[in-house]
Order: structure tokens, then sequence, then C-alpha cells
């Protein structure tokens, strides 16, 4: 027992925690959950989110990454990364957002679109599984979320 809590407080702790809206929030949309990643995009920050997603015991995962802030001069190199990750995660079909990933390889499971139109007409028609939204704050990726939620509102009535 440190600082006077029991295994068990710490326990009941932490089954309640919920990070805050936009940093890994999990939300449940009737056969869809969507893990809320919008806040932030470094480089390792992605990495990790696209390996976490794909040891998710789910069937149907789809992710959308869009361009990260800060990496000027990196660009290339580090969305090249991103791309031959996705590609080796083949339980995961992605969609990378946004001008930079157009002069990049697609593979079976990783799509490119350059424009949001194009990424919320995708989503308009995800049905099940696991989504994770996943780019750096600029991109404005929580309205990709909050379409989500409209449209599952929409089909629940």
């Amino acid at each position: 027992m440190m600082a006077g809590l029991s295994y068990t407080d710490v326990m009941k702790g932490v089954r309640k925690f919920q990070p805050k809206e936009g940093r890994g929030r999990i939300k449940e949309l009737g056969s869809i959950r969507v893990i809320d990643d919008t806040y932030n995009a470094g480089f390792e920050s992605v990495m990790s989110a696209m390996t976490n997603l794909s040891e998710i015991n789910i069937e149907k995962k789809t992710a959308f990454i869009g361009e990260m802030g800060e990496i000027e001069g990196y660009e290339e190199m580090l969305y090249f990364k991103l791309i031959k990750r996705a590609s080796e995660l083949k339980n995961i079909d992605f969609i990378f957002v946004g001008k930079s990933f157009g002069r990049f390889e697609k593979s079976r499971n990783v799509k490119v679109v350059q424009t949001r139109e194009e990424a919320l007409r995708m989503i308009s028609e995800l049905k099940e599984g696991a989504v994770l939204f996943k780019a750096s704050r600029g991109q404005k990726f929580e309205e990709f979320v909050k379409h989500l939620e409209k449209e599952k509102m929409k089909s629940a009535v």
C-alpha cells in the first residue's frame, strides 16, 4: 500500500479513467468503436496508434490518418515510413487523408484521399468495427468524429 491507497482502490480508479476528448477516448456508436485520437500526431504516436489498433481483437478495423505538423523537411521520409508500416498491418484498412500522401504507393489495405469531402464520404459508409482517427490538431479530425456520430444517430432513428 503506497500513499495510503489499497490495490483495490487504485484498480477502481484505473477502470474509471476516461481520457479527454481527442486524446485516445473510446466511444461506442452502435456497432462501431471509435478511437478519437485527434488532438495530436507526432510520428511516434501515429506509429504507436497504428500498432495498438492492429492488436485490438475486432475483425474489421479502419484508420483515418492525417497529416502531421512540425515536421518541415522530414515529410517525405516520415510519410513514407507511415505508409510502409500501414501496408505491413494487413488487418487494418488505412485511409491517409491529405495532399502530402498523394505521391505514395497504395496497396490492398492502404488508400489515399486528398480531400476532406472524400474522407467524409468514406466515413459515412462505415458500418462496423473499430475506427481510429489520428492527425495533427490543425487537421481538425474531430470534425470527422462528429460526422460519424451524426451519421450513426441518423441511422438509429
